[in-house]
């Protein structure tokens, strides 16, 4: 992951209510969440599959992190 664009990686995860924003249904929906989820990596790194889990848990730290700015942005729009 040297090369990660983080500018991407938000911008896929902002396209996916299902990811960061609790008003919706599907939010609660584990199975769409984690197609998302693995969708956004597949796309982020074609060889995601085939990642060792150490490689994997960046994607993951990274994905807990953005997804709580997101949140907290859009708690900010809203207001």
């Amino acid at each position: 992951m040297e090369s990660f664009d983080y500018e991407t990686f938000i911008s896929l995860v902002d396209d996916r209510e299902v990811l960061w924003d609790k008003n919706v249904d599907i939010y609660k929906d584990k199975r769409k969440s984690l197609k998302a989820w693995f969708e956004i990596c597949h796309i982020m790194n074609e060889n995601f599959p085939e990642l060792p889990d150490r490689e994997k848990m960046k994607y993951d730290t990274f994905r807990i992190e953005s997804t709580k700015e997101l949140r907290k942005n859009n708690k900010k729009n809203i207001k």
